[in-house]
Order: structure tokens, then C-alpha cells, then sequence
């Protein structure tokens, strides 16, 4: 059985052109400074400290942490805003250490106060 001669038409392979782009002359980049965030202020790192002092074999969660802090700004808040009306009062510009003890004295009342 003769076998049938297959004809494949064989593709013949072009070069493709290539593109040239055209370099623009070279320009020195400047570098930019990067921004940074700002970390916000916390009093995380003093309340872990003083609760090692306290008890040492005690932590504390993120959300107790959390917690602590947020109270730690407000008695802040108060305290300052407690010390800076007794500057006003007392019609003066400069406030002292004995200012701001006493309205730690005013804000934290009963026992606390006295240390």
C-alpha cells in the first residue's frame, strides 16, 4: 500500500521589526524624602513598668492596655485643665509643681490624693 505523500506547506518565518523607542537624555532623579508617620503619644510603656513593679507575675491584655491608657489621657486632661484654672485665678503665668499638686488634689479626692 503506497502511503500518500502529505504536503505541509511550510511557514516561512519573517523577522519581526523591532521597535526602537527613542531615549530621552538622562535626567538626574531627586530623591524625595520619605514622610514618616508620627507615632502617637501613649502611656503604654509606663503602665506595663509600673505594673511590673507592683506584680511582677501579672500581664495585662491589649484591650486592658487600651483601657488604661485611655483613662490615663483623660486624668491628664483634667489634671491640666484643673491647673491651668488655678493659674488663671490666681492671675499668673507661670505654672509651678505646686500648682499642678494642687489640682492633682482637687481631681483625685479621698485617700489618693494624700500620695
Amino acid at each position: 500500500i503506497p502511503k500518500k505523500a502529505t504536503s505541509v506547506a511550510k511557514k516561512q518565518i519573517t523577522p519581526k521589526k523591532t521597535l526602537t523607542k527613542k531615549t530621552k537624555p538622562a535626567v538626574p532623579k531627586l530623591k524625595i524624602a520619605k514622610k514618616h508617620k508620627k507615632g502617637k503619644a501613649s502611656f503604654q510603656s509606663y503602665i506595663y513598668k509600673v505594673l511590673k513593679q507592683v506584680h511582677p507575675e501579672t500581664g495585662i491584655s491589649k484591650k486592658a492596655m487600651g483601657v488604661m491608657d485611655n483613662m490615663m489621657f483623660d486624668f491628664f486632661e483634667k489634671l491640666a485643665t484643673e491647673a491651668s484654672a488655678m493659674i488663671r485665678f490666681s492671675k499668673k503665668r507661670t505654672m509651678q509643681a505646686k500648682d499642678v499638686q494642687l489640682a492633682a488634689r482637687v481631681v483625685l479626692q479621698g485617700e489618693l490624693c494624700h500620695h
